[in-house]
């Protein structure tokens, strides 16, 4: 179970080879219907240092068969505070296995200008935790 705030807002990193955005934003979730598969890319309002690399940010992947039956809940509620406008919207997807997760290329950087992905499927340690102090 993962539950944490999300950034929200267009992510201005992403543009198309003309130099437009992509209309992207920082979080969001897609469904993918030729793949079939549930999308969520997130940047979690977390210290980056306190959760394992493989969720900074969050991509994952969930496969439509894996989803229960009646397993996606929508809550949304309007932001009422002064000066803040829009909604808070709460997504919980219910799974019979675990999503793929994914993980950017140590030095991505450097890929940016290859023609894949600069992602890769994340392993065990991409989920441990490293920087620890004791």
């Amino acid at each position: 179970m993962l539950g944490a705030g999300c950034h929200y807002g267009e992510d201005t990193s992403k543009r198309y080879k003309n130099g437009e955005p992509t209309g992207d934003g920082i979080s969001y979730l897609a469904f993918d219907f030729t793949m079939e598969f549930l999308v969520v890319r997130a940047k979690l309002m977390l210290n980056t240092e306190a959760i394992p690399p493989a969720l900074r940010p969050l991509d994952a992947e969930i496969s439509f068969d894996d989803i229960t039956a009646g397993g996606i809940s929508i809550v949304e509620e309007r932001l009422n505070k002064p000066g803040q406008t829009g909604w808070k919207v709460t997504v919980t997807v219910s799974c019979k296995r675990p999503p793929r997760f994914y993980s950017e290329f140590e030095n991505s950087h450097d890929l940016k200008h290859a023609k894949f992905e600069n992602r890769r499927r994340a392993t065990a340690m991409d989920f441990a935790l490293t920087n620890l102090v004791s």
